[in-house]
């Protein structure tokens, strides 16, 4: 199994079509999320297929509107956690709780707050039902891979991150993500987007050491 092929969008559009309000969910956060593909639109959108295709390769069926509204919802906490200090899952279940009671969605909305708080690494988060394990599983597959080094250097920038923290970030977290994965085929895809972060990793290393040889042996000379 490739990430690539767990990108595939087929499964959620439909759903998403026949459901009125996920279409309008999704025009809502577009005004709501961040323009980026770090925590934006982008980024859930993405969580949202795979996780979708996660869970029918794994359990056949799951609730798809639970799954669908904690998807895209997983992240809107985002502002919150940096405005108040609170935990992004925290604030993004809350979040959803007010969101989907006020546009009548139609979806249990305890069980979505319940997946969205569960899906985060950094939360210490453990998923406890199917839909838990596909968004926590997507969620994790994002960070790795070709996708995952775009995000590693965009949030970088961003945060005004060194290149030595940067890769810091990715044996503190990234590293570990794919031990932490509950579904058979998160894990197969995992193995080999991890091989793909751990190479441009190694090179990242290779860059900074280069940069010290440097530094300790010519910028004293004067």
């Amino acid at each position: 199994m490739r990430l690539a092929e767990l990108f595939e969008c087929r499964r959620f559009i439909e759903y998403c079509r026949a459901a009125k309000w996920c279409a309008r969910l999704l025009r809502l956060l577009a005004l709501m999320l961040p323009p980026d593909s770090v925590h934006g639109l982008g980024h859930s959108v993405r969580v949202a297929c795979v996780a979708f295709n996660l869970a029918e390769r794994e359990y056949g069926e799951v609730d798809w509107g639970v799954l669908a509204a904690a998807a895209l919802l997983h992240d809107v906490g985002r502002q919150a956690e940096r405005q108040r200090g609170v935990h992004h899952a925290e604030a993004s279940a809350a979040a959803a709780r007010e969101l989907l009671s006020a546009m009548g969605a139609g979806v249990d909305v305890e069980a979505v707050a319940r997946v969205v708080a569960e899906h985060s690494f950094s939360a210490g988060g453990r998923p406890s039902s199917p839909e838990s394990c596909a968004l926590s599983d997507a969620d994790k597959l994002d960070a790795l891979g070709y996708v995952g080094l775009y995000r590693l250097a965009y949030v970088s920038g961003l945060w005004g991150r060194s290149l030595r923290d940067a890769v810091a970030h990715y044996y503190e977290k990234l590293r570990r993500l794919p031990e932490l994965m509950c579904t058979r085929a998160a894990r197969e895809a995992a193995e080999e987007a991890a091989r793909v972060l751990a190479k441009a990793i190694a090179e990242l290393e290779a860059a900074l050491r280069a940069e010290e040889e440097v530094l300790t042996r010519v910028a004293g000379l004067g």
